[in-house]
């Protein structure tokens, strides 16, 4: 069962589907949408215009189980199928019903790792909407990556509001297990509706992001580990050896670069780690 929360002004305007936890082991989305909904149920928040629906916790199974997925990870299914079998399948059909009817779409994750919060922008019609939350990073050409990958296809949250003509923007607040996660998300949640003057909001915060263009992803195919502890962001000298495998295959850089997302608990076929580059 998914809860799903609706606040709807008296006057017209824009409407934003707020998301958190479609990966269950990432909390940061789902509390500061909880924080939001009771700000706005007390009357602390008052909505000016438009609406706003709230699905703080999309996969409630994992979420209760602390993990990432039970049958594969959400935010590569997210389609419709005539006929879902697995558990995120099942989800994802709901879920497109929401992003489909909702111009704008903000989903809340957290990373394996350290590192500072960044925001996605998969597709130029959503630059500006990545701006406004101010974090020192935007990630782009996700899709790229992606677009020849004959393991994974990129069936997620932001590819489908694309699809159907709406604006997405995910932004990853913080690690799983920092409490700075949900003041980030908490944060970019107010961001967002002052955007789209659903409510009044102002902060003084202008920050001048830095781009970081995605530019491969490394699948896990046996068993293996790091060479060493990376950090998102960790910056890899070409040559450097990133990750060797049970069977005493390396990957090594092949370039000087940066590590993306570099998972420790990477199940074998799940993405591992990802290169890029600062623009």
């Amino acid at each position: 069962m998914l809860e799903i929360f609706e606040f709807k002004s008296l006057n017209p305007g824009k409407k934003i589907l707020i998301t958190g936890s479609v990966h269950g082991n990432e909390v940061c989305g789902a509390i500061a949408s909880n924080n939001i909904i009771e700000k706005i149920k007390s009357g602390e928040i008052k909505l000016k215009n438009g609406s706003i629906t709230f699905i703080p916790v999309c996969n409630p199974m994992a979420s209760k189980e602390n993990k990432r997925y039970i049958d594969v990870n959400l935010n590569r299914v997210i389609r419709k199928k005539k006929k879902p079998q697995l558990y995120e399948e099942k989800i994802a059909n709901i879920l497109t019903d929401y992003i489909k009817s909702n111009e704008f779409h903000l989903d809340l994750h957290s990373m394996h790792t350290n590192g500072n919060p960044f925001v996605f922008q998969d597709y130029e019609d959503e630059a500006e909407f990545a701006k406004i939350f101010n974090l020192e990073y935007i990630f782009i050409n996700w899709p790229g990556i992606y677009k020849n990958s004959k393991t994974i296809k990129d069936y997620s949250t932001q590819n489908y509001a694309h699809k159907v003509g709406n604006i997405n923007c995910t932004v990853e607040c913080g690690s799983h297990n920092d409490i700075k996660s949900i003041d980030v998300a908490e944060l970019c949640i107010l961001r967002a509706l002052s955007y789209l003057d659903i409510i009044d909001y102002k902060d003084n915060i202008q920050i001048k992001p830095k781009l970081i263009n995605m530019e491969k992803v490394i699948f896990k195919e046996f068993e293996g580990k790091f060479s060493k502890n990376y950090e998102n962001l960790d910056k890899v000298k070409k040559g450097e050896i990133i990750a060797t495998y049970s069977n005493g295959k390396t990957i090594v850089a092949d370039y000087d670069c940066l590590i993306i997302f570099p998972n420790n608990n990477a199940n074998i076929s799940d993405e591992w780690f990802y290169f890029g580059k600062m623009i």
